[in-house]
């Protein structure tokens, strides 16, 4: 529904001519950031977090057979995790988690009550809550979406997740290519 939305869609008539001169298609079809436009038009958001849900929904069932949560303890903190859906998931099969479903406080305020789930909004490049293990999606192939929309979005190697690793102070890590479009990367602080 989101790429079929008129006003949603037309950033991408601008596609071209942001790669040609530089910046955000989103910002020079609407003349704002699209998070700006966002709060000035909750229909597209709402029409945006459903999407998000719904590409989630696409791939959980992947993840959720293919990686095992038990091992973690403690609390788990989806980082960037929109409206809490993969948290949920995550919480009600591994009940001894508890999840904090972190993401921008417009975002978070629309997101249902799950229990065992506490949703903070924040913005993830001040700081991001304490936890004992956090959870990021990416998604290869959501590239050109995300890059229609928003500024610094980039889609990385494993070599480039590898150099934002080490200098986070991750110094191990371990890959798991599951069968989709995203591989699932575990990090060590040791």
């Amino acid at each position: 529904m989101m790429i079929t939305d008129p006003l949603m869609f037309s950033p991408f008539y601008k596609l071209s001519q942001s790669i040609e001169e530089g910046g955000i298609a989103a910002f020079k079809t609407y003349g704002v950031s699209t998070w700006d436009m966002f709060a000035s038009n909750p229909q597209a958001h709402k029409c945006f977090n459903d999407a998000m849900v719904c590409t989630t929904m696409l791939i959980i069932d992947v993840i959720m057979s293919n990686y095992d949560f038990s091992s973690l303890k403690g609390t788990l903190v989806d980082v960037g995790g929109g409206v809490g859906v993969t948290l949920n998931e995550i919480v009600t099969k591994y009940p001894h988690l508890k999840g904090i479903n972190f993401d921008m406080p417009d975002v978070v305020s629309s997101a249902k009550a799950y229990e065992g789930v506490t949703h903070v909004g924040g913005d993830m490049f001040t700081a991001i809550p304490q936890g004992d293990s956090f959870f990021i999606k990416a998604r290869i192939g959501m590239d050109m979406l995300m890059l229609t929309y928003f500024d610094g979005w980039k889609e990385r190697t494993e070599v480039e997740w590898k150099r934002i690793l080490e200098e986070a102070g991750f110094r191990r890590y371990n890959v798991i290519k599951i069968p989709t479009t995203v591989s699932i990367i575990e990090a060590y602080i040791e």
